[in-house]
């Protein structure tokens, strides 16, 4: 019997530390405090001391590793909901609900859940919810106004005319609309009477139709807000 406590204490005596890095707390001070002391008295041979002081040992290693384990995952909370603010913040800056309504509802839903998990100090669900908000904007950017200018193409299959520049979402999603184009431009025009004479290179302003603001020159790689709707 009393060969087994020896051994058992002194499996407890060197039982070693947990996340060095983090475990400079008070828990973990505390059992660094009572391993010392249980050393002692088992050089003491007070063994019956020594075997309850590891105890106390083990008990507040234990609670110095939760603690550790709390503050990681704190920490990584604190970053993905930064994160998830950011993000938030910067769509709502530019607009994107009203661009990108379905993402926007998704990210704001799970921004809700991320919020309420961060204030009740759930710090792995917190992550997760605010990982989530930058899933559902990962693919959303940012649109430019619609063009204020369009450089006329040559597109031999489908070629570009006043009708067809209309049709064009960017323009005003309505060929029928070609004669508010035409009238804008007739003063650049080779010959102004003659709708149908555009040339690829000339620069065409868009006037606007509804109201909307329109800026710079059409970019086939950039992405741009919707025309309002009538």
């Amino acid at each position: 019997m009393k060969r087994i406590s020896l051994l058992l204490i002194a499996l407890l005596l060197t039982l070693s530390a947990f996340g060095q890095s983090l475990l400079q707390n008070s828990y973990y001070q505390k059992s660094l405090e009572l391993r010392a002391q249980a050393q002692e008295a088992f050089d003491a041979g007070d063994y019956d001391a020594a075997a309850d002081l590891a105890a106390q040992a083990q008990e507040f290693a234990r609670l110095s590793d939760e603690f550790v384990e709390t503050m990681l995952a704190k920490n990584q909370a604190d970053q993905a909901y930064s994160a998830a603010q950011v993000r938030m913040t910067w769509a709502l800056t530019n607009g994107i609900p009203d661009t990108y309504p379905s993402e926007w509802s998704l990210a704001s839903a799970r921004m809700g859940l991320a919020t309420a998990a961060y204030e009740a100090e759930s710090w792995l669900d917190a992550a997760e919810y605010s990982d989530l908000v930058l899933e559902a904007l990962a693919d959303v950017t940012e649109r430019l106004p619609l063009p204020r200018y369009y450089e006329v193409r040559l597109i031999p299959e489908r070629r570009d005319c006043f009708w067809r520049i209309a049709e064009y979402p960017f323009v005003y999603g309505d060929p029928w609309q070609w004669r508010l184009l035409y009238d804008a431009n007739k003063a650049i025009l080779v010959n102004p009477n003659d709708p149908d004479l555009i040339l690829p290179g000339q620069v065409l302003e868009i006037p606007s139709i509804r109201g909307e603001t329109r800026a710079g020159t059409w970019d086939p790689t950039k992405p741009y807000v919707d025309l309002p709707k009538p």
